[in-house]
């Protein structure tokens, strides 16, 4: 799971900063606080389901679409590994 956090945490990222969102804008539109999302920016949390699928909507992406995502870039990292033989 670290590695999945990583992913989804620069994720929320990429989408909260394409939005021109502070992490306190983000935050109010997917009703948490500004700290609950610079924990998972950070990758010091995986949230529940629940609210996985909020802080989707409100980044305007499908919960499985964020899900997919995250899998397909830690595919990715695998695939440099075994490619390489060592970290991407």
């Amino acid at each position: 799971m670290p590695r999945m956090r990583v992913e989804l945490g620069g994720i929320v990222k990429e989408r909260r900063l394409a939005q021109g969102w502070t992490q306190v804008q983000l935050a109010a539109v997917a009703k948490a606080k500004q700290y609950w999302i610079a924990n998972v920016e950070r990758d010091k949390i995986w949230p529940v389901e629940a609210k996985l699928k909020t802080l989707a909507k409100a980044l305007g992406v499908r919960y499985g679409d964020l899900m997919l995502e995250v899998t397909r870039r830690c595919k990715k990292e695998v695939d440099e590994v075994d490619r390489t033989g060592r970290g991407a």
